[in-house]
């Protein structure tokens, strides 16, 4: 594989199976044993599947897709000690998905078929967005990527940032609206777990102050709910005192407080004294 290349590896596949102890012994990431079949109707489900990682974005949103629906008739025993970083497993935690990064080389195993002789994820909704994440992982864009089409950051929620295996337990720091610089600290996996208070620009910047990423925080999706409130939510939300003002004449034409006066019922009445004197000395005028 050439510097700065990707490749993808289905266990399913006769040609790179049989090639797999030859050819392909350096770059699988896990070390292979015999051909599993599953019993009957007890087909194998995905498990355990890292959401933080790149090659699942497209279904951290809720309601985005259902991976536990494939099932799997076949797969490979493998061997314990795997080289990569695993990213999905089946329920019974053998491995589905590894990756392994070299330099800026990348090789991602997986434990299936890439048709539906092996399994029927192929006919399942996630298949394609994952098909299409897994190209990006390996041709080095996952990251660029997702930051370019913006992750949905929201104020007051914690949030991950997949900075890539390349930034494990790296410091970087977060300047937010105030200019104040919070130290983070990704995982083992290259990721960054922030907690986003209030809504805005956030800059994040290495040890050296030089600028990577600029994270744009929204407000809660709640802010925007155009739900009318019911009549006994809007009552308690009204502030009632008390005490009750002691009504006055003063009070009645000025206003009940100082910086509360008004000399519109005044004038009001004014104008129309006037106005009934107007009227009659026209009518004795008149006569």
């Amino acid at each position: 594989m050439n510097r700065g290349g990707g490749l993808l590896l289905f266990a399913g596949d006769e040609v790179i199976a049989s090639r797999f102890n030859s050819d392909f012994a350096d770059l699988c990431p896990v070390a292979l044993r015999a051909v599993e079949s599953a019993d009957g109707d007890s087909d194998w489900r995905i498990g355990k599947q890292g959401l933080g990682s790149a090659l699942f974005a497209p279904f951290r949103e809720p309601n985005s897709g259902n991976l536990a629906l494939p099932a799997f008739k076949r797969r490979f025993s493998v061997a314990p000690g795997t080289k990569g970083i695993v990213s999905a497993r089946f329920e019974d935690d053998v491995p589905l998905l590894v990756g392994s990064i070299t330099g800026s080389s990348r090789v991602l195993w997986a434990n299936t078929s890439a048709d539906t002789t092996w399994n029927d994820w192929p006919k399942h909704k996630t298949f394609v967005p994952w098909l299409h994440q897994t190209v990006l992982f390996l041709a080095g864009r996952d990251r660029a990527d997702r930051l370019r089409a913006g992750a949905n950051f929201v104020a007051g929620a914690e949030s991950e940032l997949e900075l890539g295996t390349t930034a494990q337990n790296v410091t970087f720091r977060l300047r937010g609206l105030t200019q104040n610089e919070v130290p983070l600290t990704t995982d083992d996996q290259g990721r960054l777990t922030m907690n986003l208070s209030q809504p805005g620009l956030y800059s994040l910047r290495d040890a050296g102050g030089r600028e990577l990423h600029r994270l744009a925080v929204n407000v809660p999706a709640s802010e925007s709910d155009l739900v009318a409130w019911r009549p006994a939510e809007f009552q308690q939300q009204i502030t009632r005192r008390s005490d009750g003002e002691k009504s006055t004449l003063t009070a009645g034409l000025f206003g009940p407080s100082r910086n509360q006066r008004e000399f519109w019922r005044v004038l009001l009445v004014v104008a129309l004294v006037l106005l009934y004197l107007e009227t009659l000395y026209s009518n004795r005028s008149h006569a």
